[in-house]
């Protein structure tokens, strides 16, 4: 019988998030990255998004990416870079 962690696993797949950075989003980027994908959080709230990669995402060792798609975004950049 297949494990469960096998069946689910997303080890080598890239997920985009968009509104990843509160509620189910943050939820959905967390049980993403838990699973072994690296997660790209696209939303207009920037710190929102740092923090969730930078304490959340490191912790299960995986990447994260952030987009910033507010209005007048400066850009986009990587955070919190773990090698997989």
């Amino acid at each position: 019988m297949t494990e469960s962690s096998d069946l689910f696993s997303l080890d080598g797949r890239v997920v985009v998030v968009t509104g990843g950075s509160r509620g189910l989003g943050r939820e959905m980027c967390l049980s993403f990255a838990e699973h072994g994908a690296r997660v790209v959080v696209a939303s207009r709230k920037l710190d929102a998004c740092e923090a969730l990669v930078g304490d959340h995402m490191v912790q299960t060792g995986r990447r994260g990416s952030i987009i910033n798609v507010s209005s007048g975004a400066a850009g986009n950049r990587n955070s919190g870079e773990v090698p997989a």
